[in-house]
């Protein structure tokens, strides 16, 4: 359990810290480029993000969850890797020029084709990069992040300073790509391989089409009302609404991205123990929501506060984006978890037919309402998120023996903490500080502090389950500070 604690603090301070980086370039960014040159590169990037799901074909799972591994069947994981993602770039650079042409907007094809540089550099960056998770190196993994990220960061702002637009924001994307291989393969984890095997693929791939399909389903079903408006609508549009799924992403992002590498090994290595993943995942669960469902919960009330200080006065129109697709978010967090314990206990068909039911029903739901406006939009994947939810309940229910009742009472006090928050805000509100966006910086912080402390205190007054956590990790930095 000593092992798990210390790759899951390296972890966080990883995410942590990288998270911070990647906040400080949007905010930078949204205040360096107009809505419209950011609608570009949103539809881009929504594009390379869901063809690049099926860049690793479910093999880093494969790795991470295999009883036995050994150099040959990481060098066959390579092979299978290879084949998908190298085709998966050849698809995207040949093919950009007719994705500008469906959506009828410039410069498309060129970030395309600069963004598909990631493709032919994934199959090794990722299959090292599972071998560390594997392994728990996440010390390491910290440095190979942290680096990449201050790149990419660096670049993105001083390419942006040389009037090179969205450009700046694809080739900044790309060299940090390049940056991460380079750190990836010099930190050469247990069993990696340079030369893929292109022998007895079958049981990879099998294993591989569920996961991948089933990630792509996701990512699309995430991404897929930016397209949508995309293809009807300007790109300021698509950037409006972008600004706002992305504020919540990266919200849910920063507080679960330290917690998520570790949680597909800690529930493998559980099951390779013959235990029930069970109560570890509502456990996990329980303490991921009680600190994003909140927060996501304020965001929502202060949407316009947190909208002009995040990206300024041009953004104004993301605030009651915000506010609904907040609701959506608060939903998904819930069960943020599933996809992992899903695959590490071999339900991969049932995810993906889920998965796929989810996206029409997402697809169909976002083209009826953009005639309608954007929060019509955002309503639409509110929807989305409340069928999702509620078929995953009854789906870990039927099949790893999760009963109905203790998910919903797994929940119950994340509920009344999100409650008593949001009172709280609304007092602040009316009886101190009007969250007006007059003040926007001042609103935050004094918003942000004071949440924080109410937070905190009704965790131990409700005695929620997360109290102690925080008093053993408090301990031992009085044991550690004492020594």
């Amino acid at each position: 359990m000593s092992n798990i604690r210390k790759a899951l603090g390296f972890s966080l301070v990883s995410k942590y810290l990288n998270q911070a980086v990647t906040m400080l370039s949007i905010v930078f960014v949204a205040r360096m480029l107009t809505p419209a040159e950011l609608g570009i590169f949103s539809i881009a990037s929504a594009i390379a993000l869901i063809i690049a799901e099926f860049k690793s074909f479910g093999v880093g799972a494969y790795l991470i969850r295999s009883d036995h591994l050994d150099e040959s069947l990481v060098a066959r994981a390579l092979g299978l890797n290879g084949l998908i993602s190298w085709s998966a770039g050849l698809a995207v650079f040949f093919g950009a020029w007719a994705i500008e042409s469906f959506y009828q907007k410039p410069d498309i094809a060129i970030l395309l084709q600069i963004l598909s540089i990631s493709f032919f550099l994934n199959p090794h960056a990722g299959t090292a990069r599972s071998l560390m998770e594997r392994n728990f190196m996440f010390d390491r993994l910290l440095i190979v992040d942290t680096v990449t990220n201050l790149v990419r960061f660096g670049l993105t702002i001083g390419l942006i300073f040389a009037d090179l637009s969205y450009f700046a924001l694809a080739i900044a994307t790309s060299a940090g790509y390049v940056c991460e291989i380079l750190l990836l393969l010099y930190f050469k984890p247990p069993f990696f391989v340079f030369m893929p095997h292109f022998r007895q693929l079958s049981g990879l791939a099998k294993f591989g089409v569920f996961v991948t399909v089933a990630q792509f389903f996701r990512t699309l079903n995430n991404n897929v009302p930016e397209l949508i408006i995309g293809k009807l609508g300007s790109s300021a549009q698509v950037a409006y609404f972008s600004r706002a799924l992305g504020l919540l992403s990266f919200l849910n992002m920063t507080i679960t991205s330290g917690i998520r590498p570790v949680i597909i090994p800690y529930l493998a290595s559980k099951k390779r123990e013959g235990q029930s993943p069970g109560t570890a995942y509502l456990h996990a669960s329980q303490l991921i929501a009680c600190i994003v469902i909140p927060i996501i919960a304020v965001f929502s009330y202060a949407s316009t506060s947190v909208i002009i200080f995040m990206f300024g006065d041009q953004w104004q129109a993301s605030t009651s984006i915000l506010s609904i697709l907040a609701c959506a978010y608060g939903l998904r967090i819930v069960h943020t978890l599933s996809p992992q314990l899903l695959v590490t206990s071999g339900l991969e068909k049932h995810l993906l037919v889920k998965d796929s039911c989810i996206l029409l029903l997402t697809i169909g739901l976002a083209t009826f309402a953009y005639p309608y406006g954007l929060d019509m939009v955002a309503w639409s994947v509110v929807c989305s998120a409340t069928t999702n939810i509620i078929v995953l309940t009854i789906m870990l229910h039927i099949f790893l023996d999760i009963p109905v009742l203790a998910q919903l009472k797994n929940q119950v006090p994340n509920a009344l903490l999100t409650g008593v928050v949001l009172c709280a805000t609304f007092l602040l509100d009316h009886f101190v500080m009007r969250l007006n966006a007059s003040q926007p910086f001042v609103e935050v912080l004094v918003l942000g502090m004071y949440c924080a402390v109410v937070w905190f205190a009704t965790i131990f007054v409700i005695r929620h389950p997360l109290r102690l956590e925080i008093s053993g990790l408090a301990n031992n930095l009085m044991k550690r500070f004492n020594r």
